[in-house]
């Protein structure tokens, strides 16, 4: 099991809670195939049964993300994963 599963395994059994932040894009079935993808992984890695895990999501503008340097890296350029949602 890799650090990170570690830390999100000591996460989930204390019940973690918060929405999960991403830039807004994403369509219906990307979304479902990430709800599906952490309930499997949790069960697996850590023991949370699925009917456990409640998940939120958090879409903010592109435009509103920094990562670092004060630069809005997003305001006139979308990252390849999120271009076919159109121009910012």
């Amino acid at each position: 099991m890799s650090d990170v599963w570690r830390m999100l395994c000591r996460l989930f059994s204390s019940r973690w809670e918060g929405p999960i932040t991403l830039a807004a894009g994403r369509g219906t079935e990307q979304k479902k195939a990430l709800y599906g993808r952490i309930a499997e992984l949790l069960a697996a890695e850590c023991g949370v049964r699925p009917a456990d895990v409640f998940i939120t999501l958090l879409e903010i503008p592109p435009e509103n993300f920094s990562f670092g340097e004060g630069q809005a890296q997003f305001a006139d350029q979308l990252p390849p994963h999120l271009a076919p949602m159109g121009p910012v």
